[in-house]
């Protein structure tokens, strides 16, 4: 929601509703309810840190994605928490299979990390496939984590760890948030932070 125009009308309306997504901007008025991403991805980190993991790659968004880095702070904020350096060991690209391999070859010749954190799953897979055409097997060799928990995660044999967001959750919120608007109970301005949970499956588990 950021700069959305959708938003700015339904608020010069005076219509009242609740967004799914932060405003990213302090001007907005409107409750919302979101996802903590940094929260995922600081999850993601923290478990391939327990496997042993000292050298964790991020492949993200590109920086005019508020969302990818909002994930991105959440490695790199854990990283550093466990005094591990960050640099050289991020790459931001477009969200597509295509660039989540290229990203993926370039940061193992360069850097030689042993895990990866991707912000979607999307990428995550390209960086499976970078790792089979090198005949390097998923969380044995190099462990990989996404985000989204896409249907796609749980096909994959061994399956591949991810975020999964709490979607039904935001629902509920979003609901039950529009009805005390509506009923003048609500604070505008406000939001709900809710916070996803890790799948962990065979791409990040030795």
């Amino acid at each position: 929601f950021k700069g959305s125009p959708q938003a700015a009308y339904l608020e010069d309306g005076g219509v009242p509703f609740v967004a799914f997504g932060r405003p990213w901007t302090p001007a907005a008025l409107h409750p919302w309810v979101d996802v903590d991403g940094a929260a995922g991805t600081s999850a993601a980190t923290a478990h391939l840190l327990a496997q042993g993991h000292t050298r964790i790659a991020w492949i993200g968004w590109r920086k005019d994605s508020p969302i990818g880095e909002d994930r991105r702070a959440g490695w790199s904020r854990t990283m550093h928490g466990h005094g591990l350096p960050t640099t050289g060991l991020a790459s931001r690209v477009e969200d597509c299979v295509a660039s989540g391999v290229e990203a993926a070859g370039v940061l193992l010749d360069e850097a030689q990390p042993t895990a990866f954190v991707c912000a979607s799953d999307t990428l995550a897979t390209g960086v499976l496939h970078q790792l089979h055409e090198r005949g390097l097997r998923p969380g044995r060799d190099v462990a990989v984590t996404g985000f989204d928990d896409s249907p796609f995660a749980r096909l994959l044999p061994g399956g591949l760890t991810s975020v999964r967001q709490p979607v039904e959750e935001v629902a509920v919120q979003v609901v039950d948030r529009l009805g005390k608007l509506l009923t003048h109970r609500e604070v505008f301005g406000s939001g709900t932070l809710l916070e996803p949970t890790l799948v962990v499956r065979g791409s990040s588990e030795r």
